[in-house]
């Protein structure tokens, strides 16, 4: 059995290779062989702890990097979650798909980041209604604001018509409420009286029919002043 022994581990080449490929075998064969001298047998242990304590700190090293590189990501998903949160909570909903973009791409929860998304989809619906309902709230005051005007233009232009006598230089005109008016030449050869209708057509304007020419009709504009034009027609 020593001499099947002595055979491998005093062959040089045979225990280099195994300190290389399976050093707890190289050793035992490099201290038990007599090829080598005392001083290299110490050398070529030294080199090979050299190398199992480098592979061991390169190991430790990566250790420490992965678990440092771990908790970045978790503080990195920690800040963005609540930024996207946040963000969504006041409605920047533009912002909070970067965020949630991010989470994404650094890994985070399929259905946390799906929650959130969801969230967005609502808020957005939210804002929809919203402002559906404030246009149409905005469209009826605008309605509304547009008919008292007209209302008020109206009563204007009525108050400035019924009751006055205005000469188109044959003639003089007077309105009535009812929407009436008469015209009447009062001196000259030519004295006669004569009826017509009168019409609130919108703005500052009225249309005037006169019934005894074949119910001509014409616009009268009203100024501010009450001052009338166009009633030659």
């Amino acid at each position: 059995m020593e001499k099947s022994l002595s055979k491998w581990y005093s062959k040089q080449w045979l225990v280099i290779l195994l300190c290389v490929f399976f050093f707890p075998v190289g050793l035992y064969g490099l201290w038990k062989s007599a090829s080598f001298s005392k001083g290299g047998k110490i050398a070529i242990t030294i080199i090979i702890a050299f190398f199992i304590f480098a592979q061991i700190s390169n190991q430790f090293d990566t250790a420490d990097q992965s678990a440092s590189t771990t908790n970045e990501n978790i503080a990195e998903l920690s800040r963005l979650s609540t930024s996207a949160n946040r963000l969504i909570a006041e409605y920047k909903l533009d912002s909070a798909k970067l965020s949630i973009d991010s989470l994404k791409i650094i890994g985070a929860d399929t259905a946390y980041v799906k929650a959130m998304e969801d969230a967005i989809v609502e808020k957005k619906s939210f804002i929809k209604n919203i402002e559906g309902s404030y246009l149409k709230e905005e469209e009826a005051r605008k309605k509304a604001k547009k008919k008292r005007l007209s209302e008020e233009q109206k009563e204007k232009v009525v108050n400035c018509l019924v009751g006055s006598r205005i000469s188109d230089g044959f003639g003089e005109y007077t309105f009535y409420s009812n929407g009436t008016f008469s015209w009447e030449v009062t001196s000259g050869p030519y004295r006669q009286y004569r009826k017509g209708s009168w019409k609130y057509t919108g703005g500052n304007k009225i249309k005037v029919t006169k019934n005894w020419l074949d119910y001509r009709t014409g616009t009268v504009t009203v100024s501010k002043y009450c001052e009338f034009f166009g009633l030659k027609f």
